[in-house]
């Protein structure tokens, strides 16, 4: 037997599109560098994720962000895209 759930509405933001806010979590995926940025994942409370992008610098090496650091970061958020792939 199995079961099937319907994805839930897509998530609303409360800030203006340039607004800076602050995110606050849990490190569940740590940093990793993709060419001319890197990447890490936040969990700001179950169920809710943000993968943060932070631009490579020359003048300052990537954050250290293991596993279940907590991390306080100011940010520009928006909308994730899905390009209409579903699932």
């Amino acid at each position: 037997s199995w079961s099937y759930q319907a994805p839930g509405p897509p998530p609303a933001l409360d800030a203006g599109e340039n607004e800076i806010v602050w995110l606050e979590g849990c490190v569940v995926e740590p940093f990793e560098e993709y060419g001319e940025l890197g990447r890490f994942v936040l969990e700001l409370a179950p169920g809710a994720r943000a993968r943060i992008s932070v631009p490579s610098r020359q003048d300052r090496p990537p954050p250290r962000l293991d596993y279940g650091e907590q991390v306080r970061i100011a940010a520009r958020v928006r909308v994730p895209r899905n390009y209409g792939n579903p699932g």
